[in-house]
């Protein structure tokens, strides 16, 4: 399955657009098509991940709704509606729109039935295990004990292999771009209604935000899953690495990348053009 992007999203914003082609094949019935996607969404842990979103977007919600530079009004307003589109089931929702309408069906036969496979749900069920609570507290006990622990080689590069395979670093990198951008979309709106970002100054900030945020992204997307694999044997893992390398998990990279990426695109313009809205009223 697509690997999780298990990062501290709220360090890495706080430090503060792009996808990927579509495979083609053969069209499927709308019906079928929309089946494949739902099993897809319940058997690659996606609910978990976009969960993650969640603190990220309440840390900004909460910085802009006390913006001295808005007005009280539009600032309330904006933080809300930044909580309501960006909320896990509403994300979910524009990642299986994406999905549905563009994803190959052959290739999406194929993902699932890797994740049906034992392989599949291993990887699949300790990496929804790593997104939760109680294993955020473990993962600070694992990360004490590594001195006395050291990870092995053969560990070591298996995860900077998954890393490459599955472009991990890369759409993390994209995901805190894109929040960040969700964030001074919404505020520029809230300030004014015929205001806009200007494009040039937004790229240079994006561009900006990518270089200072990837290298301490890649060091945590490596200790994430230096943690979340722990338990995994090096044969089940290898296997996990030659499903990303292979045709079909290079296709399956790039349709969830650029479902994952084009709903929170999606969701940061739609925020904006409702708050732009809400302010020329």
């Amino acid at each position: 399955m697509r690997k999780q992007l298990l990062i501290s999203m709220t360090i890495a914003v706080t430090m503060a657009l792009a996808g990927h082609g579509y495979a083609l094949g053969a069209a499927a019935q709308p019906a079928q098509q929309q089946t494949l996607v739902q099993e897809l969404m319940t058997l690659n842990g996606m609910r978990a991940q976009l969960a993650l979103v969640a603190p990220v977007i309440e840390q900004q919600a909460a910085a802009l709704a006390v913006n001295p530079d808005l007005p009280k009004r539009n600032r309330v307003a904006a933080a809300a509606l930044l909580r309501q589109v960006f909320q896990p089931e509403a994300l979910l929702q524009r990642v299986s729109q994406h999905l549905e309408a563009n994803a190959d069906p052959e290739t999406l036969r194929a993902v699932l039935q890797f994740l049906r496979s034992p392989v599949g749900q291993r990887m699949t069920a300790l990496e929804v295990e790593g997104t939760g609570e109680a294993a955020q507290a473990e993962r600070a006990q694992w990360m004490a004990q590594l001195a006395a622990h050291p990870i092995s080689d053969v560990r070591a590069q298996q995860v900077v292999a998954l890393d490459e395979a599955a472009s991990v670093t890369t759409t993390a990198t994209e995901e805190v771009v894109l929040l960040s951008t969700a964030v001074a979309w919404v505020a520029a709106a809230a300030r004014s209604a015929t205001v806009r970002v200007d494009e040039q100054r937004l790229q240079a900030f994006q561009n900006r935000l990518r270089a200072k945020v990837r290298p301490k992204l890649k060091e945590e997307v490596l200790l994430s899953m230096l943690f979340t694999y722990r338990e995994a044997d090096e044969e089940t893992f290898a296997d996990y690495i030659a499903f990303y390398r292979s045709e079909t998990g290079q296709a399956y990279r790039r349709f969830m990348d650029a479902a994952y990426l084009g709903a929170l695109r999606d969701a940061a313009a739609g925020a904006a053009q409702r708050i732009r809205t809400q302010v020329a009223l």
